[in-house]
């Protein structure tokens, strides 16, 4: 369904990327992330970038941040990102995994 792993950014911020794995939109699933990264990191507060490639393919809507603060997530905290917005390694890591579906 998806998959979290981690990637610290070029200003040494740490960021968690959630990448699906199936066609279903990953926000339909916040609990079972919460609840995944709750058992891995004891709910520490994080930013996530969730990449849609799967259901938004390769749109400008195909990236977007989301904070959890411990707790829960912050919906105010959405926020689309641009692809332009993305570290090009980080971008060019997350392209490999979806090349069989471009």
């Amino acid at each position: 369904m998806f998959k979290l792993a981690f990637y610290k950014t070029k200003q040494d911020n740490e960021i968690v990327i959630c990448s699906g794995e199936d066609y279903i939109n990953l926000f339909s699933l916040l609990n079972d992330i919460k609840f995944e990264w709750d058992s891995m990191c004891k709910g520490a507060p994080t930013r996530f970038l969730f990449d849609l490639f799967l259901t938004n393919g390769n749109d400008s809507n195909r990236f977007a941040y989301l904070d959890y603060d411990g707790q829960n997530f912050i919906n105010g905290s959405y926020r689309v990102v641009s692809p332009d917005e993305i570290e090009s390694e980080l971008l060019e890591m997350q392209n490999c995994k979806y090349i069989d579906y471009a």
